[in-house]
C-alpha cells in the first residue's frame, strides 16, 4: 500500500512512473481534497492524454486532507478489495473480458 497526498499537476506521469517499479497488485491511494470526478478528466489533463494504462498498480481514492486525522483514517478502514474484484478491475483496465463471478454461496450475500 502506498499513499500519495496532496495534488500535482504532472499526477498522471508520475502513477505511470511508480507502475514500472512495483509488484503486481500493489495498492496506491490518492488522498487529496480534489473530487473524484474531477481527478479523472485531471489525469487525462483534460483531454490531452489517454487514460492511464497501468499493469501493476490498483489506484484507490480518497477525498479529504491529509493533515486531518479523520481523513486519514478512512484509508485505514477502508475494505481491502477481494481479488476477484481486482481481477475485473484489471481486465477491464486492458479492455479484456471480465473473469466469471463466482456464484455466491448462501449466506454469502449481504442481508442474508
Amino acid at each position: 500500500k502506498m499513499l500519495f497526498c496532496g495534488w500535482r499537476r504532472d499526477m498522471a506521469d508520475m502513477i505511470t512512473q511508480l507502475d514500472e517499479y512495483v509488484a503486481k497488485g500493489s495498492e496506491l491511494w490518492l488522498l487529496n481534497t480534489v473530487k473524484v470526478s474531477e481527478r479523472n478528466e485531471m489525469l487525462k489533463d483534460k483531454g490531452h492524454k489517454s487514460d492511464l494504462k497501468l499493469n501493476n498498480l490498483t489506484i484507490r481514492n480518497a477525498v479529504g486532507n491529509p493533515i486531518v486525522r479523520r481523513d486519514l483514517l478512512k484509508i485505514k478502514e477502508a475494505p481491502k478489495e477481494d481479488e476477484e474484484e481486482l481481477a475485473r478491475r484489471r481486465a477491464s483496465a486492458k479492455g479484456e473480458p471480465s473473469p466469471k463471478k463466482r456464484p455466491s454461496i448462501e449466506g454469502d450475500e449481504p442481508g442474508q
